[in-house]
């Protein structure tokens, strides 16, 4: 057998019992831990293109993970990891969320949970060539250093993983595709995120000389969305630096960052984005605005959607200037509304030239 397709077994609760003797398996879609089956000795199989490995939370022992023997598999470019039970999971923690309130017992659970699946992620290092990586559910408090030797990481996504205060230093990696879902302990995003230093106005990194920095080289798509404790997103970046950030990216999405007030200077700084989405951000105060120098607005902004923004009372004009804004879609911003109506609003001058305009229902 050459390939096991079964992606769509939401019930399957572990493999069956020989599956590492099928040695001419190349694809095998999803592989679940657990069941008290030891179907984790896969070390043999030389498999291909994508596979999931699910239940990663019923794994006792890390030696169960080190067998599945992940870096030795070149040929396996997408890779998913989910280390909890899906709804069940997301369900336990919202719970523990409402009631506010851990007893002893419940936060040693939970400490365990944390340095078991640190050591679980430090052993399951895909391959350095893979192109695709999720991490989702994962319980550990920081991510392990190997994440950033993914020399050709296209897409990552890291989703629901509670326990993380930080971000990794990914600005290096030649990502296109980066999704940041549900990491609730993360409460600021600055310099460590790009993987540069930072400086002061008189450090040695702010010479004129300083070398060209560039931080996600290759982004394309970002979404961040469901970071509920994140407060501040800003670079410390000084004039003199020479550092370009996020050059490509066409596509930015923000959504239900309630205690977010404002997005980085530097964000808008590019050349290149098409499309951007901000929703259900209650704090949200303002966007940024192009520095004074620069003339050519957002070129290629086709696609502004705001919603559910209540305190944001105005938008840059560098993002209605564009000749290119095809669609602007305001909703559940009562300010927003009222400065930019037709007719009425004093600014309705300012986005009058835009083909298409959606307000709320």
């Amino acid at each position: 057998m050459r390939s096991l397709l079964n992606f769509g077994t939401n019930s399957l609760k572990y493999m069956p019992i020989g599956i590492s003797k099928l040695t001419s398996l190349r694809r095998l879609d999803k592989f679940v831990v657990g069941g008290g089956v030891d179907g984790s000795n896969t070390g043999r199989l030389q498999l291909r293109g994508e596979c999931s490995i699910e239940g990663l939370c019923n794994v006792s022992h890390v030696d169960e993970a080190e067998r599945l023997q992940l870096s030795n598999k070149k040929n396996l470019l997408r890779l998913h990891l989910q280390f909890g039970g899906k709804d069940e999971d997301w369900r336990n923690e919202e719970e523990e969320e409402e009631e506010g309130e851990v007893v002893d017992g419940e936060d040693e659970e939970g400490r365990r949970k944390n340095e078991k699946d640190k050591q679980l992620l430090e052993a399951l290092q895909p391959p350095l060539n893979v192109e695709e990586l999720w991490i989702i559910f994962y319980g550990g408090n920081i991510f392990p250093k190997w994440l950033t030797s993914l020399a050709n990481l296209r897409e990552l996504n890291l989703s629901l993983c509670f326990n993380c205060e930080h971000l990794p230093q990914l600005g290096k990696l030649p990502l296109e595709k980066l999704q940041l879902k549900n990491l609730k302990s993360v409460k600021r995003v600055g310099n460590e995120f790009l993987g540069i230093e930072e400086s002061s106005e008189d450090g040695p990194s702010s010479s004129s000389s300083s070398p060209s920095v560039i931080a996600f080289p290759k982004l394309k798509s970002l979404e961040i969305d469901g970071m509920k404790e994140l407060e501040e997103w800003n670079y410390r970046i000084t004039r003199k630096e020479n550092i370009s950030i996020m050059p490509r990216l066409s596509s930015l999405e923000v959504s239900s960052c309630n205690k977010l007030k404002a997005l980085p200077d530097y964000l808008l700084q590019m050349t290149v984005l098409q499309n951007l989405r901000i929703f259900f951000c209650e704090n949200m105060e303002e966007l940024p605005i192009l520095e004074d120098h620069r003339t050519t607005d957002i070129p290629r902004l086709s696609s502004l959607r705001i919603g559910y923004c209540p305190k944001l009372k105005v938008l840059p004009d560098c993002l209605l200037r564009t000749t290119t804004l095809q669609k602007l879609t305001i909703w559940g911003c009562p300010l927003l509304e009222n400065r930019y109506r037709e007719g009425k609003g004093e600014d309705w001058h300012k986005i009058s030239h835009i083909p298409h305009i959606k307000w709320s229902p």
